[in-house]
């Protein structure tokens, strides 16, 4: 196991579904911000709690999208 799986597994650990947080700006630049476990995937489940979710989060699974810091 590399160094960057090892933290991906650690920040897994570390965080709980109701403790990530994600915010998204709409049309009229309002910020929404939601917690993961309001989130329902497509298949109309909820995020697991082994899922990868930074992961998910890149790929556009949780609705905001990754932007440049």
């Amino acid at each position: 196991m590399n160094l960057q799986s090892k933290l991906r597994e650690l920040s897994t650990k570390m965080l709980r579904r109701d403790q990530i947080w994600f915010t998204e700006k709409n049309r009229p630049e309002q910020t929404d911000l939601y917690c993961l476990t309001d989130i329902v995937l497509p298949d109309g489940t909820k995020p697991r709690n082994d899922a990868n979710y930074e992961k998910n989060y890149i790929a556009g699974k949780y609705g905001a999208v990754a932007g440049n810091i």
